[in-house]
């Protein structure tokens, strides 16, 4: 059903306007949500009692990660109009913008390709994953951005980047950006779904093969948990990312107690925010969003070394009750991020009055 929903979908443009969230995203929530005991999260983060003049926007994408991100942030916003189309579809048909005051790019390349097809109407840009403008490289804040794209970002009325750390990399170089957060869009698991820990305790991850993911420093922990004999550690095989979060997605994510996000540079990253609405805990390098949605040592770990995860996962294996403790309060930590509205003042303030670039 979630495929032959996506394949609909992807052959047709929506629209996002108070009315209503496109169709096959209460579909696809829905049917996820019809698991025992699960809530589906509303499809929009943004308090229907919102009131805020909005400006209509074109927001062109290029696949699933981005569109989610366009999702989260504009569907079903009072009085936004807004128009999620796929950049093939405005290559062929630029004359689709007229409509709208401002066409987003969802991602920089896609603002470069596309940048000339753009009339009299204002840019902006997200600004997603480090490597759009970064080398792909443990230390890329040292070695600096494209300065071609750099320029190219300081003539746009808006850069839109999804974290502090991107916020604090692009400030330093003196592009003016605005922060919208993403999350996940998975139904937040009941908690009475997690109950006692039960051995062996399983370890996953999820992602695509980018050097950037480090999946080297996963594979070196999963040979040195067998090897060292800790605990009941068993570490599944990496999994390939998804197109959409799916009933064999869910499935995955609800069969493991720990998650372990080993990347160097991030955007978000979302498979970790769905690993937490799923009750998993999450152990992360401090990569893009994870340092502000993980309270470290409360709602899961923050680790800068190979060492620093092995300390960790030798306190979990050893401790089956803090495991289980902490797993919760990862779970209701995502609830309260869902709940607290942070991204609904984000899109206000982007999209409502006063939302002009800043000196």
């Amino acid at each position: 059903m979630l495929s032959s929903i996506k394949r609909s979908c992807d052959k047709q443009l929506y629209r996002c306007r108070v009315s209503g969230v496109k169709q096959y995203s209460r579909d696809v929530l829905s049917v996820l949500s019809s698991r025992k005991g699960e809530k589906a999260p509303a499809p929009c983060l943004l308090s229907q009692s919102t009131n805020i003049e909005s400006k209509r926007i074109l927001y062109v994408h290029s696949g699933w990660a981005i569109e989610q991100v366009g999702r989260l942030w504009f569907s079903d916003v009072p009085g936004l109009d807004c128009l999620s189309i796929h950049a093939d579809s405005f290559r062929r048909d630029p004359a689709i913008q007229s409509e709208y005051e401002v066409v987003l790019f969802g991602y920089t390349w896609l603002m470069v390709q596309l940048k000339g097809l753009v009339f009299g109407r204002d840019i902006w840009c997200v600004v997603h994953d480090p490597t759009e403008l970064f080398p792909e490289s443990p230390d890329w804040k040292a070695k600096g951005a494209d300065s071609s794209l750099l320029h190219l970002l300081e003539e746009l009325e808006r850069v839109i980047v999804t974290s502090v750390e991107m916020e604090e990399a692009l400030v330093r170089l003196g592009v003016d950006v605005t922060v919208v957060p993403t999350d996940s869009c998975l139904p937040i698991r009941a908690a009475q779904e997690l109950g006692a820990i039960v051995e062996p305790i399983t370890v996953t991850t999820i992602g695509r093969v980018y050097r950037r993911k480090n999946f080297e420093m996963y594979k070196y922990l999963a040979d040195w948990a067998e090897r060292e004999r800790v605990g009941t550690l068993r570490f599944r095989p990496k999994w390939g990312f998804v197109a959409l979060p799916t009933d064999s997605y869910v499935a995955f994510l609800d069969g493991a107690e720990i998650y372990l996000c080993t990347s160097f540079q991030e955007g978000g990253p979302i498979p970790p925010m769905d690993a937490m609405r799923r009750g998993q805990l999450v152990l992360s390098t401090p990569v893009g969003q994870m340092p502000e949605r993980i309270v470290d040592g409360e709602t899961g770990f923050i680790c800068r070394t190979a060492s620093e995860f092995q300390q960790r996962l030798r306190e979990l294996a050893g401790d089956p009750g803090l495991l289980e403790s902490m797993r919760l309060a990862s779970l209701r930590g995502a609830a309260r991020f869902h709940e607290d509205g942070t991204i609904a003042h984000s899109v206000a303030a982007l999209t409502g009055p006063g939302s002009a670039k800043r000196a």
